[in-house]
């Protein structure tokens, strides 16, 4: 998997380069494989001490059995991180 970083104005962008793949074994004896892009991820609120991660543009899944699911990041998912301060 490459990784592209870029900082742009408090945000800092991730560009996966790649794919995944998911091999699933099925009640019926047979394997089935799933091909995934790697999303764009968007990291934001670093300035304000508490970032999260948001799914960016469009990613694909498809399976060997011809399936094909688009996942669109409308609204963005938020991940939120959770980071201790000690005082």
């Amino acid at each position: 998997m490459l990784t592209y970083v870029f900082i742009l104005g408090g945000s800092i962008i991730v560009k996966q380069v790649g794919h995944a793949v998911l091999t699933v074994s099925l009640p019926s004896g047979e394997t089935e494989e799933y091909l995934i892009t790697l999303p764009r991820l968007r990291i934001d609120g670093l300035w304000y001490g508490s970032p999260y991660i948001e799914l960016a543009e469009t990613n694909y899944i498809q399976s060997s059995t011809g399936w094909l699911s688009t996942v669109r990041a409308y609204f963005p998912l938020r991940i939120i991180l959770a980071i201790p301060i000690w005082i």
